[in-house]
C-alpha cells in the first residue's frame, strides 16, 4: 500500500514538473515548446531548446528625391558693332564714326578681270569708279574713309587719268606699279600715294599664296596706317569743297524714267558688261558682272549702291603704244546720267582742272544732288552709248 501510494506521489510529481514546464513555455512563445515525447522517455540529455528566430528589422523605403529643374542655358548674345553716330560722312552722306570724318581718304586700284576674283574688301568701300583700260578691260577705283579691313584687293597698276579721280577727293592714291604714262604724271601732278615694287612692299601689301601674280598682291587697313605713317602725309584732309551733296531728305527723281536695270558694255570684249538691278525693297541697285553677283570675297556679300552715275567720256588708244594703252579727257565737260530709288535722269558734268573737282547738274542747271549712300560712278566710253541696255 505503501508502494503504490510512493508510486503515486512520484507520478503526480512528475505531472506536476511537466505541467510548470509547459506554463513557463507558454510565457516565452511558441518556439521554446519541448517535444514531450523526447521529456516522456525521461532523459535531461535529450532536451532541445529551439532558438527563437531574430526579427528582420526592414529599412524604410527611400523617399525619391525631388527632381531639380535645370533653368535653360541661355546662348551668349552677339556683339554687334555699334553703329556709326558721328557726322555725316562726305564721301557717302550716312553717318560715321568722329574720328574718320576729317581723316582723307585713301583709294585702291583693284584688279576687275575674272582671273582675279573674288576681290576682298570692296565692300567696305563708300565709292568705287569704274574705268576702261588697255585691252577694253575695266579696273576699279575703291575709295575707304571709315573702314577696319582686313585684306583689300588684289591690287594693281596706275593709270595717269585716275589720278584725277583720286585728287578730286584729296585721297591717298595706292598702287602697285604704273604705266609710262602714271610715271609721267606723277612728276607733273603733285599727289600722296602709297606705292608698291619698292622699299615699302613690306609694309604696304602682303601676298596670298593661294593666288597667282598679278593678282596675288593684297593691302589692309593696318598695312595702310603704317605706309600713312612711314611717309609722314597729313592725315587730316583740308578739302572744303566735296565732290557729292547729299539731300536731308529722299530723292524721287519723280519725273525721271524707269529704270530697273542697266547692263554697261564698255568694250564688248572679255566680258566687260557690268549690270546693275534695281531691288524695290531696300532701294538698292545690286552688282552683276561675268553674268553672275559681282561679290565681296572677304563677307560673301554683293556689291550694293543707292547711287549710279554714268560719266559719259571721250575716250581713245593711244597712237602707237605698243601695249595698246588708252587715254581719256577727264578735264573737260560732257553728258551722263544719274539712277536711284529705280529712276534715271539726264545729266551734265564738267572739270576745270586736275585738282578741281567733277561737277554734275540736271538738265535744269541745278547741281545735282544724291541720296544718301554709296556710289558707283562709271566712266563709260562716249562712244560706247548705243551698247547700254536700259530696262
Amino acid at each position: 500500500m505503501y508502494k503504490i501510494m510512493k508510486n503515486e506521489i512520484v507520478k503526480l510529481s512528475f505531472l506536476i514538473i511537466i505541467i510548470g514546464i509547459l506554463i513557463l513555455s507558454g510565457l516565452k512563445g511558441d518556439d521554446n515548446i519541448l517535444d514531450t515525447d523526447e521529456i516522456a522517455d525521461g532523459g535531461d540529455d535529450d532536451i532541445i531548446v529551439i532558438e527563437p528566430k531574430p526579427e528582420l528589422k526592414l529599412e524604410p523605403e527611400p523617399k525619391p528625391e525631388p527632381e531639380v529643374e535645370l533653368e535653360p542655358e541661355l546662348e551668349p548674345e552677339l556683339e554687334l558693332e555699334p553703329e556709326p553716330i558721328g557726322p555725316n560722312s562726305r564721301l557717302t552722306g550716312l553717318p560715321i564714326h568722329k574720328e574718320a570724318y576729317d581723316l582723307r581718304p585713301i583709294g585702291v586700284m583693284i584688279s576687275n578681270i575674272e582671273t582675279a576674283l573674288p576681290q576682298y574688301g570692296i565692300s567696305d568701300a563708300d565709292i568705287i569708279y569704274e574705268v576702261m583700260v588697255e585691252g577694253g578691260i575695266t579696273r576699279l577705283f575703291a575709295l575707304f574713309q571709315d573702314f577696319n579691313t582686313d585684306k583689300i584687293g588684289p591690287i594693281r597698276s596706275s593709270r595717269h587719268y585716275f589720278l584725277d579721280l583720286a585728287l578730286e577727293h584729296d585721297a591717298i592714291y595706292t598702287h602697285v606699279g604704273q604705266s609710262v604714262y602714271a610715271t609721267a604724271a606723277f612728276k607733273t601732278l603733285d599727289i600722296d600715294r602709297f606705292y608698291g615694287i619698292s622699299y615699302l612692299d613690306l609694309i604696304l601689301t602682303f601676298q596670298d599664296e593661294d593666288r597667282r601674280p598679278p593678282h596675288s598682291t593684297f593691302t589692309s587697313y593696318d598695312h595702310l596706317i603704317a605706309t600713312w605713317d612711314e611717309l609722314k602725309y597729313d592725315k587730316e584732309s583740308n578739302y572744303d569743297n566735296p565732290k557729292f551733296n547729299f539731300s536731308d531728305e529722299p530723292i524721287l527723281l519723280a519725273e525721271g524714267t524707269d529704270l530697273t536695270s542697266i547692263k554697261l558694255d564698255y568694250s564688248g570684249m572679255y566680258r566687260t558688261n557690268p549690270k546693275l538691278v534695281y531691288n524695290d525693297e531696300d532701294g538698292l541697285y545690286y552688282r552683276f558682272q561675268f553674268e553672275t553677283e559681282h561679290i565681296d570675297g572677304a563677307n560673301n556679300e554683293q556689291l550694293a549702291f543707292k547711287n549710279i552715275i554714268v560719266q559719259y567720256t571721250t575716250t581713245w588708244w593711244i597712237k602707237d603704244d605698243p601695249n595698246g594703252c588708252i587715254d581719256m579727257n577727264l578735264v573737260s565737260s560732257g553728258e551722263g546720267m544719274y539712277i536711284t530709288n529705280g529712276k534715271m535722269v539726264p545729266i551734265t558734268w564738267s572739270k576745270d582742272d586736275h585738282y578741281a573737282i567733277t561737277e554734275y547738274f540736271l538738265e535744269n542747271g541745278s547741281k545735282l544732288v544724291l541720296n544718301p549712300g554709296k556710289i558707283m560712278v562709271s566712266i563709260y566710253p562716249k562712244h560706247n552709248v548705243e551698247n547700254i541696255i536700259m530696262e
